[in-house]
């Protein structure tokens, strides 16, 4: 049986995955949920005077489009000078490819649980006393920030880019019209914002 499914994900990751999704035998169609915006010039500016000051003991990359966009706001060069010597933590393999991709090393990453809790788990016991850097979007969830500071660290938050809901558009209302008339085995969010996203506009 052909499985169908609907997802939504963020524009520039829908050819990706329903490539993914075809070559695994489902019948998917997706819609735009969130796009991705580059942070302020403020947020760069306090990242890199952070960064230089030595607070930084760990620096956490929570998703590949943080780095994507780091890079596309420093260059490649400058994003490794600004981060060498200090131990880059990736939540999971995507995420370390694409810091490969640009020059740098993961050096850290969680071996099971690719998330949050993953590596929260994996810097407690680390985090003591330790400035640890949160390289993500603006709309990431508490756990890593909450679960490192009750572990001892002083956690900086640095958000290297901004999700803005997309809204209605003509595919999420045919992943809707599938939904009611029972066309559908399955819809996937890739986050609590993509979900919540498609949630207010049933």
């Amino acid at each position: 049986m052909t499985v169908r499914l609907a997802f939504t994900r963020p524009a520039d990751k829908i050819r990706e995955s329903l490539s993914l999704a075809g070559s695994l035998g489902m019948e998917a169609m997706a819609a735009p949920s969130l796009r991705a915006v580059p942070a302020g010039e403020q947020d760069y500016s306090a990242a890199e005077d952070a960064l230089a000051s030595g607070r930084v003991d760990f620096a956490v990359f929570g998703s590949g489009t943080a780095v994507e966009f780091c890079s596309g706001r420093w260059g490649d060069a400058k994003m490794a000078s600004l981060f060498s010597g200090i131990p880059k933590v990736s939540i999971g393999p995507h995420t370390s490819e694409v810091l490969s991709a640009h020059g740098l090393d993961a050096d850290m990453m969680p071996q099971d649980d690719y998330s949050s809790y993953g590596v929260v788990a994996m810097l407690s016991p680390l985090a003591r006393g330790k400035g640890i850097m949160l390289v993500r979007s603006d709309s990431g969830t508490d756990i890593l920030r909450e679960g490192l500071a009750e572990a001892g660290a002083d956690v900086i938050e640095f958000p290297a880019y901004r999700l803005e809901k997309v809204g209605m558009t003509p595919e999420l209302r045919s992943i809707m019209g599938a939904l009611e008339a029972g066309g559908l085995d399955a819809i996937a969010f890739t986050s609590p914002m993509s979900a919540s996203s498609f949630i207010e506009e049933l």
